[in-house]
Formats: structure tokens, sequence, C-alpha cells
């Protein structure tokens, strides 16, 4: 059994009841939860929203459990806010015991804009989102943010249920199992069929888009309808088209689902399906480029937690993948064009603070700029597509993804699977590119694409 060094959450069973206009909602059910630690435990640590107050907390056998809970800061980000909660178990829960705890909880939530500026989430009479970016939902961990990021190394079931007011539809990236439509109030019940890191809730007055043949379901606002029907069902067909043939077929099971979230909410991608901004509905080919990089999202690897906080295995993957969707749908002057979007917004960034300068990639975790992987971050792997050419590129990503699709890789694990692959030294590359800064140069002096790969093909 593979240790987080944290108890872990198996299976979550929620049902949500959504008070859309008074910006509320209550939410009950059962969390099961493995101690995956060498240690017995006689308390566990849970996590939710500062505003979300917990009414309750029982054991399986319904009788209660003690606990204290608190509005604290994170010991690691004095402006970020939690309601945090010590649980009192009625006996020790050893290592690899397994124990059920029924939680009730309601409140209402604002976000954490103040941190993190798509996090906007609330339940609102417009459009309400549920994610665990703003805690919704209950998480094991201790209140400081490593153990937050060491908590979404956890996989989970799950089974939600969620009641709405009868004009609205509620947007899930699980399996949509049923509707059950009543005089007042709609129930939808998702589930997921394999374990997953997180579930997203989206509630609006959505149109809801199907395509049988693709096992698609695309929930829009009203708006937006004609636009997901006849456009963005097309672009995510070629899009996932063109990388499954370029990387193969990596999706875990048949079914999509795309949500359609507020402008500056945050597009995000899970596991088979993709939350997407109002931008990626318009009829404008340069916002709507932003659905690939969405998708690009489903060809990303498993990466060890203070790896992920320099966003290169996500975030320039992602980006890299749009530019090649532009290139094969628009041709190179329009994948060029995006590559030097990128260049310039990455010099933008050195010029608001020199350390995006000075910092190599391998390092963008520790100082917390992972910002600059979506704009310096496909850049690298453009030079690496030009030094090994576009067909052994597609092998190193697809060997790479193959090889850490269940475990977790990081920059050493990366540069293997790319000298094996391509039975090239690419030593000089990964120094310059990845642990060192010699790239930030390439790209901050205007450098063109053969003077930065004249050291190292």
């Amino acid at each position: 059994m593979s240790r987080l060094g944290i108890p872990r959450t198996l299976n979550y069973d929620l049902y949500f009841k959504i008070e859309p206009v008074q910006n509320f909602f209550i939410s009950y059910g059962i969390m099961t939860i493995s101690n995956e630690t060498i240690e017995k435990l006689s308390q566990l640590n849970i996590l939710l929203y500062h505003s979300l107050k917990v009414k309750s907390i029982k054991d399986a056998n319904d009788e209660s459990l003690h606990f204290t809970q608190e509005k604290v800061s994170l010991k690691d980000e004095k402006d970020y806010y939690v309601n945090n909660i010590d649980v009192k178990l009625k006996s020790i829960l050893k290592p690899d015991e397994k124990i059920k705890l029924y939680i009730e909880y309601e409140g209402s939530i604002n976000g954490y804009s103040h941190i993190m500026g798509y996090v906007k989430d609330r339940v609102d009479k417009d459009f309400s989102i549920l994610r665990p970016d703003s805690h919704a939902y209950p998480i094991i961990s201790q209140p400081f943010f490593e153990s937050i990021l060491k908590s979404y190394e956890n996989t989970f079931l799950y089974k939600i249920t969620i009641d709405v007011p009868r004009e609205y539809t509620v947007g899930c990236g699980g399996v949509l199992k049923e509707v059950i439509y009543g005089k007042s109030r709609n129930i939808f019940q998702y589930s997921c069929e394999f374990p997953t890191w997180r579930f997203d809730i989206g509630i609006a007055q959505y149109s809801l888009i199907e395509d049988k043949d693709m096992n698609l379901k695309i929930f829009a606002f009203p708006e937006h309808r004609d636009n997901a029907e006849n456009v963005v069902k097309k672009e995510l067909k070629r899009a996932f088209d063109l990388f499954t043939a370029l990387f193969g077929d990596y999706r875990k099971d048949s079914y999509f689902t795309v949500i359609e979230i507020k402008e500056s909410y945050g597009s995000q991608a899970g596991d088979n399906y993709i939350m997407m901004e109002e931008h990626g509905f318009s009829n404008d080919t340069k916002k709507l480029t932003h659905l690939y990089h969405e998708i690009g999202h489903i060809w990303n690897v498993k990466v060890r937690y203070n790896i992920q906080l320099a966003r290169f295995f996500d975030e320039a993957f992602a980006s890299y993948f749009e530019a090649l969707a532009i290139k094969r749908f628009y041709g190179d002057n329009a994948f060029k064009e995006k590559m030097e979007l990128y260049r310039r917004y990455f010099i933008s960034e050195v010029d608001r603070d020199k350390i995006n300068y000075y910092t190599p990639i391998c390092e963008y975790g520790k100082y917390k700029i992972g910002h600059n992987s979506y704009t310096k971050g496909p850049w690298v792997l453009y030079v690496l597509n030009e030094v090994v050419g576009d067909e052994t590129f597609c092998k190193i990503i697809k060997n790479f993804l193959n090889a850490f699709k269940d475990k977790e890789a990081d920059f050493k694990d990366f540069q293997r699977v790319a000298n094996e692959t391509s039975h090239i030294d690419l030593e000089e590359f990964f120094s310059q590119w990845i642990y060192g800064i010699e790239s930030s140069e390439c790209l901050y002096g205007g450098k063109d694409l053969s003077y930065m790969i004249k050291d190292i093909d």
C-alpha cells in the first residue's frame, strides 16, 4: 500500500441542498477514511471553508463524536482561512484500519480571490460553483498549505446528490446516474466510475447539449447554447482526435463532460471533464483555442506535490499542446504567433520582477512563480521538439505519460525518459532549459529558434 503519510479519504457519499437565492447550502453524508500513516490515531483533522459550520459528526454506530471547530489561518499562508475541525475518535484507529464518519455542515462561501484570483466560488442565483479549491466539501488535512497539497494526492470514489430549485441544472464531472424532477425542486445524482482526486459542481440555468456518439455532455449557459452545439462540440472532437493521434488514448473512460463557468472563475480540468470559462464558448477563434489547453490537461502525468507547485508538468504541457493544436488547425503562422505571445507574457513578468528571469524552472515551486510555466514552459517543449523531431517528441511524451500515469514524476524522470526514447544525450538541453537560466536569456533577448538549439542538437 502506498502511504500518503496522512489519513486518506476513500469515499464520499454526500448530499447537497442548494439555496441559490439565499446564497446558502447544507450538506451531509459519509466519509470513509483509511489510516495510511504508521501512527495509531485518536483524532482526525478536517478542513472546510472558514464560514461553513459543522452541525454534527457521528461514527458508524450513529454515536456522536466530540469535535471542536475554529476559524484559523494556515500556518504557512496567514491570509488563507479555514474552518479547522478536530474530531476525537471513540477508539484508536490503527494503521490500515478504516472508519466511517457521518458529517453535517452548512453555510455560505465567498471564495479565496484575495489569494487565488480565480477562486471566486459562491452560491448565487445566477451561478453557483462548489470546488475543493474553496473547501466546499471536507478534506483530511492539517491547517497548513503543504498538508492541503499533500491531501490532493489522495484519490477516492464518490457519490453525490445535489438538490436544487427546479429552474436549475447541475453539471458535474462524474457520471450522471439519475435526475428526479419534482414540482419545486430537482435532484441530480452523480458518481465516479474510477478513483479521482476531485469533484466540482456547477449550478445554473444550463442548457444541456449531448452527443451520444462521443458520449459527451456540455452544460452551457442558455445564451451560448447554439455555439456549444455548433462550434464547441466540433472543436472538442478534433482536439481529442489530434491529441490521441499524437500521444495515445489517455482517457480513463469513454465519457467526457464540459461545464461552462463564469468568466475569471478559472478554467480547470479534472478526470474526463473540464470547467471552461465563457470565452471558450465564443466565436472568437483566439479565445476558443483555450479549449485546447484545457483538453490538453487530460494528457498530464501525476507529479510529486512539491514539484506540482512549479506547474510545469500540467500548465507547460497543456500550453504547448494548445499551440500544437493551433498549428494543426490554423497553420504555422498562427502557431508562431502563439509562441511569440507566450514569450511576450514572460518578458512582461521579467520586467515586473527579475526573480522570473533568474529562477530556473525546477525552482518555480520554491519561489511560488509557477505562473511562468504557462509562458516560458511551452518554449521548453518547443525547443525539445525541434531538437529531437516531431516523431521522437511525440514518443517521448507518450512514453512519459505511460510511465507516470499512476506514479509520481519529477524533472529527472522526464529527462531520463527523454534520453532513453530519443537515444540522444540531452544533458545540455536540460541544463539550459530546466536547471539553468540560459533559457531566460534566449527568450528575454529575443533570440530565434536556431540560436536556441545551436549548442544542443
